[in-house]
């Protein structure tokens, strides 16, 4: 974890002295700095949608065989429908961002 918080101290280091160099129209709104802004977003998003789908199967134990624990009813079952829900809008999440990072 502080070898992760260095780097990220230096990464940010980096980017100051980056922007310094540049012009004022670039870091003005709706300049070049929005634009990579975007297209930074768009992977991060796709990272945390992938890490919350992770976790959502992880915690109501979904896997590609749940045959057996189809007919669950009550609180269970409806953790495990909801999980599943999240995961395939999840999955449609990334499908589309995966297109527009293309």
């Amino acid at each position: 974890m502080e070898l992760r918080k260095m780097e990220v101290i230096q990464a940010n280091r980096h980017v100051s002295l980056l922007t310094s160099f540049m012009p004022d129209s670039f870091l003005r709104h709706g300049g070049d700095h929005d634009c990579i802004l975007v297209l930074l977003l768009i992977p991060r998003l796709i990272c945390k949608a992938e890490l919350i789908s992770k976790q959502a199967q992880e915690k109501c134990e979904l896997t590609d065989s749940n045959e057996e624990k189809s007919g669950m009813r009550g609180a269970v079952g409806e953790q495990m429908s909801f999980a599943a829900g999240l995961v395939y809008s999840l999955s449609l999440l990334q499908a589309t961002l995966h297109k527009y990072e293309q």
